[in-house]
Formats: C-alpha cells, sequence, structure tokens
C-alpha cells in the first residue's frame, strides 16, 4: 500500500541524503519501501517497521495512539453533548425563559450558523499555527459559550451562548478529524476516524442521558454547566498531544483553493443535505415525544439514548468502510437512511418502538458521517483541513437552515412530515453521491 504523502516526502529527503552519502541501489531500493529507513542514514542499527517510522515521521511516540485518539474523542465528545442536549429539554429550557418549542429551537440555528461561520473563516486563519493551537482556541470558546448558555435568563442570552459555542466547535471539529488522518495507521484512516467520530455516541448514549436527568431532577442549567467543565477538561488535555515540528504545520489555503479540488463541491453539497436530514429530525424528536408521547424529559432522554447505541454500534466496522472505500458505499447508505426516514413516520406511534428505530437510525447516520468525513480527508492532502472546515460550513449551515424550515413545518403540519422531508433529503444526497461516484469510475477507465 503506498504511505501516506507526508512519509512519502520525507522518505524522497533520506533518498537524497543517501545519494548524497553514497549508499548503493539496494539501500535506497530498500529506504523506497519504507522497511530499512535507517539505510540512508548509513547506521547499522535495528531496523524500523512501517509503523515506527509513521510514528518517527509524526513526531508521535510509539504507543501513543489510545492517547491521542481519547483526547481527540473527548473533544468530539463534548462538542456532542453540547449539541444533542437541547432536543430533549427543548421544552424545559423554552418553559424557563418563556418561549416556545420553534423560537427556543432559534439557539440550535445560531449554533450552526456559528459553527458554519467558524469553519468557514476561523479555521483559515488557525491553521497556519496547528492543531493543537486550534483545539486549544476552539476549547475556550465552546467552554466559554456552554458556560453562559446555562446561565442565560432569555432567549437572547441562550442563542448568544450556543453562538459562541458554535465558534468554537467550528475550529475544533476541522481540526480533531485532520489530526485523526495524521495519528491514524496506514490504511486504517476509516477505523482510527470511526472511533474519534464515535464521541458522538458516548455524547449521545451517557453524556445527554444524564444531562437530561439532571435536567429533570434539578434544573437544565446545572446540567450545561457539567459540560463546562468536560470542555474545560478537553482544553487540558489538548496540552498532552504531541507537538508539531514547524515543517509540519500545513500551508494557509484559501476558499478557492480547496473548492477547485476534484469532487469537492459535490461532496460537500452531499454532506449538506444530509445534515439539514439529520438536524431537522432531531431538533423536534424530544418535543415530539414530551408533546405527543406525553413523556418526560427522561423519556425524551431515552430516544436519544438509543440514536446513541445505534452510533456507537457503527463505529465498530469503520474497517468495513476501509475494505469498500467510502466513495463506493456513500450512495447506499444514503439511499438507506432514506428508507429509515420514512419508517420512522411508522415508528414514531410509540414511545418503545420509536425507541427502535432511533437505533437503527444511529447505525446508518455514523456510517454515512464517516464516509462523508473519509471521502473529504482524501480529497486532498494540500488542502485537508480547509475542506474540513468547509465540511463544517456545509454540515452546520445545513443544521441552521433545518431549524428554521423544518421547525416551521414542525408546527404547520407535525413530526411525520419532517421524516418524510428528511427521507427526500436523502435521496437527492444518494443520486448526487451515486452520479458522482460514476462520474469518477469513467475518469478512472478513460485514464483522465
Amino acid at each position: 500500500m503506498t504511505l501516506c504523502y507526508r512519509i512519502r516526502a520525507q522518505l524522497m529527503d533520506k533518498i537524497q541524503e543517501g545519494q548524497q552519502a553514497g549508499a548503493t541501489d539496494q539501500q535506497l531500493g530498500a529506504c523506497r519501501q519504507g522497511f530499512r529507513p535507517e539505510y540512508c542514514d548509513a547506521t547499522p542499527h535495528a531496523s524500523l517497521n512501517r509503523k515506527s517510522m509513521r510514528d518517527v515521521a509524526h513526531n508521535v511516540p510509539t504507543g501513543g495512539l489510545f492517547k491521542n485518539t481519547t483526547v481527540l474523542l473527548l473533544a468530539v465528545t463534548v462538542i456532542g453533548a453540547n449539541a444533542f442536549l437541547l432536543s430533549p429539554i427543548l421544552k424545559t429550557v423554552g418553559d424557563s425563559i418563556h418561549s416556545n418549542a420553534p423560537m427556543t429551537a432559534w439557539a440550535v440555528s445560531a449554533y450552526g450558523g456559528a459553527t458554519a461561520l467558524s469553519g468557514l473563516f476561523l479555521t483559515g486563519l488557525l491553521q497556519p499555527r496547528g492543531y493543537r493551537f486550534t483545539l486549544f482556541v476552539g476549547g475556550a470558546l465552546l467552554a466559554g459559550g456552554v458556560a453562559v448558555t446555562g446561565l442565560a435568563g432569555s432567549l437572547g442570552f441562550l442563542v448568544a451562548g450556543q453562538a459562541l459555542a458554535g465558534l468554537g466547535a467550528g475550529v475544533i471539529l476541522p481540526a480533531a478529524y485532520g489530526a485523526t488522518s495524521v495519528i491514524a495507521p496506514e490504511g486504517g484512516e476509516s477505523r482510527v476516524m470511526g472511533w474519534v467520530i464515535a464521541g458522538w455516541s458516548i455524547s449521545l448514549v451517557l453524556a445527554v442521558p444524564t444531562s437530561a436527568m439532571i435536567a429533570h431532577y434539578v434544573s437544565w442549567r446545572y446540567a450545561y454547566l457539567v459540560i463546562t467543565l468536560l470542555a474545560l477538561i478537553s482544553v487540558a488535555g489538548v496540552a498532552t498531544l504531541p507537538a508539531e515540528r514547524s515543517n509540519d504545520n500545513p500551508r494557509r489555503s484559501s476558499i478557492t483553493q480547496a473548492l477547485r479540488v476534484a469532487w469537492a463541491p459535490s461532496t460537500l453539497l452531499v454532506s449538506f443535505l444530509y445534515m439539514c436530514a439529520f438536524y431537522g429530525v432531531y431538533t423536534f424528536l424530544g418535543d415530539y415525544t414530551q408533546r405527543v408521547l406525553n413523556q418526560s424529559t427522561i423519556g425524551a432522554g431515552f430516544v436519544v439514548l438509543g440514536y446513541g447505541l445505534g452510533f456507537g454500534l457503527a463505529s465498530v466496522v469503520g474497517a468495513v468502510i476501509d475494505r469498500y472505500s467510502p466513495r463506493t458505499l456513500a450512495g447506499p447508505l444514503l439511499l438507506i437512511l432514506c428508507a429509515v426516514y420514512l419508517a420512522g413516520v411508522a415508528a414514531a406511534g410509540c414511545l418503545a418502538t420509536l425507541v427502535l428505530w432511533a437505533i437503527v437510525w444511529g447505525v446508518f447516520n455514523q456510517l454515512g458521517l464517516n464516509c462523508l468525513v473519509t471521502v473529504l480527508t482524501h480529497l486532498s492532502s494540500e488542502h485537508g483541513i480547509r475542506l474540513l472546515g468547509l465540511y463544517s460550513v456545509a454540515a452546520y449551515g445545513g443544521a441552521m437552515i433545518a431549524a428554521l424550515v423544518f421547525g416551521s413545518l414542525y408546527q404547520w403540519a407535525g413530526f411525520g412530515a419532517i421524516l418524510v422531508l428528511a427521507s427526500v433529503l436523502c435521496m437527492t444526497a444518494a443520486l448526487i453521491a451515486v452520479k458522482l461516484r460514476r462520474s469518477q469510475h469513467a475518469k478512472r477507465c478513460c485514464g483522465v
């Protein structure tokens, strides 16, 4: 298998040094294969395998993969805990600040819009400073925004707090996803990406239901206080990540350069439609469970828990995406999601079937998310971070629009109507993904 771009570049440097030092063709050949890199330094020490060489190339200590993955996973978990908490307690928060559900959902729109703008502008500004600095700044903004949310006494402060949290999330996610492609072993990018994305599942399985219980038995404000503390712990964990050397920091790339990357605009459009469908349904899932099914905040938390369990179950099959190619699987997965949303119309009649449906929804939603993010990270090594920033724009711009559009539809036609709209969006995304895949295959066959 081909070594990643960064290792290949460092191998070429080693080969040039070996040529200048008079190394033999056999030694240089071994260096090119990556099995005996020490030949290029003319040292007789024990050989390094490809994994240890990758660790050296990225300045990551051997055995540090688990620790680094855990730090990134925690950052995603905190973002998920904040992003997903408002849905199951939407009615409770609205009653507290004297607002109805569609208006309280403006906070979701503010979060999505701020995340999109942050991914569009702040990511490019922070990119040259490296992913550790980016994660630190984003974590500080996120912690501050969640704290303001918990202290909010009116709709305006609630919206402002979530907007500030969105600014932080918009720079954390591209940096965390980009760092995943760096620390992952060769050929296992989707597997490691799956574990980092599992932070969303942990937030759904543990953080959100626990916070919902805190909101039910104590106050929703204390739930946001807990998330604030987790955010501060996440910021502290960033300091334990491996330091980057100056030549490891990626060059700043422009938005136009990233959008010129082949198939990037189409992939971002698919991501936009995918996230519109998800957030449009998820935002009002808790309010539907409480108002229509007459369940408490804990009952709404059980539905979120079901989704999180499904999301987590899908994390263990990330190797399947590595085996069959995320580009190949994206279209079929989106078609399956289309059917899942339609099935939700029938399953929404009672709490038990809704929880079971949420588990299935979580499984296929995680696989779809894994595919889309992995495709973006492989489109361009030079513009990878910027593309992930644009993914935040597409994804959370979709969240902002979905909260507004789906909110109006939910108030007018009910929960079943927004499930049908979500299905239509996924069908459209699937058709684009299939057409994109065929276009790529045709160009490959023509040798383009």
